[in-house]
């Protein structure tokens, strides 16, 4: 079992686009995403991988709990973050209560 295998690697992909999907939603719902919600998105996605690897080897025969999984998941969690935050959603820039400027979508 390797951390840097295609399984993992789809594991991190799925995981981050989840997370950056839960930012958009926030982010078009209320104009600003912080850390805080960081914290509470990546806290909700983690939880969220870990039941799926619990489920996984409850009632799927032949299928494994893998920390690894987690792990990958955590990753890809973490990598979507720094993108939101580097593009658009922690934009420091602006004025307090000026809605944050998106170029290109």
């Amino acid at each position: 079992m390797d951390l840097f295998s295609f399984d993992k690697l789809g594991h991190a992909i799925a995981y981050g686009t989840l997370t950056g999907l839960y930012y958009w939603a926030r982010f078009k719902n209320i104009g600003v995403v912080t850390n805080k919600w960081f914290l509470y998105i990546a806290i909700g996605t983690t939880g969220y991988g870990i039941l799926m690897e619990i489920i996984q080897y409850t009632f799927f025969p032949n299928r494994y709990f893998e920390v690894l999984d987690i792990l990958a998941n955590i990753m890809g969690i973490l990598v979507s973050y720094l993108i939101c935050k580097f593009f658009f959603l922690f934009d420091k820039s602006r004025e307090e209560g000026e809605a944050p400027k998106i170029s290109g979508f």
